[in-house]
């Protein structure tokens, strides 16, 4: 056989071989890509789930709440108690929530100064709502921090303090900005993650809430919402949180 001849079939050889790699590369990438695409579709059904979970919790706890103002019980007790759990739901459950959620949800496309101003924002008013819940019920009390509930409160309370000085300190030259970000998220989701607890034994303190049959407990189902929206709101920020701590000693 010529040379000329063997040399087609070994440039054929490398062809053939050249597309089947091809072939193979283009399988894994697009494999990959819908695996990417089906993760994020996943992410995308969870974050609209943890929403509907927020604004239904959120709803049904001020809903329930009204009885505190039966309009034959209605006194100084009654309404603090009542606007006591309408502050801290909707600084916990709802403001919170979603502040978080929304900045490690949002779109990469979204500017990252536009997530972190609503981050801020929405953080700021869910603490002034919070802080207003436990100072009424601080007032309304004679003797404080006794039950499990007031002192996850309190404890929650301590904890908002770095987070939200520290969000005004990333500028400082004489701490590492990646040492800063670090205390922020740990503070700011620790505060979140024991508020949360809180609000968890608050539903405990709830009366009976009979709504479907006498066998529905619905404060456990309260509480157990309250659970799955902590852990869909922070699954994201955690990774960040352990990424930081690394890249401090390092």
């Amino acid at each position: 056989m010529s040379s000329f001849a063997m040399s087609n079939i070994t440039m054929e050889t490398i062809g053939s071989s050249n597309s089947c790699a091809n072939l193979e590369t283009r399988d894994t990438k697009g494999t990959s890509s819908a695996l990417s695409r089906t993760l994020s579709c996943c992410v995308t059904i969870g974050d609209f789930a943890n929403h509907i979970l927020i604004g239904g919790l959120t709803g049904f706890t001020l809903f329930h709440s009204l009885s505190f103002l039966h309009s034959k019980d209605i006194n100084t007790r009654a309404v603090m108690s009542y606007l006591h759990i309408v502050f801290c739901t909707v600084g916990y459950v709802l403001l919170m929530s979603e502040a978080i959620v929304i900045f490690t949800g949002l779109a990469q496309p979204v500017p990252h100064r536009i997530k972190k101003n609503f981050h801020l924002v929405v953080q700021i008013l869910g603490v002034m709502c919070t802080v207003v819940g436990i100072v009424l019920m601080f007032l309304l009390k004679s003797v404080h921090f006794k039950s499990i509930h007031a002192i996850l409160g309190l404890t929650s309370l301590v904890l908002m303090v770095p987070p939200f000085l520290s969000a005004f300190r990333y500028r400082q030259q004489w701490v590492r900005p990646i040492i800063i970000k670090f205390f922020h998220n740990f503070f700011g989701l620790s505060c979140f993650v024991i508020g949360m607890a809180a609000q968890c034994y608050g539903y405990r303190m709830f009366g009976a809430i009979k709504l479907l049959s006498d066998d529905v407990d619905v404060r456990s189902i309260c509480i157990g919402i309250t659970i799955v929206i902590t852990i869909l709101s922070v699954r994201r920020a955690l990774p960040n949180i352990f990424k930081q701590f690394v890249s401090i000693f390092t």
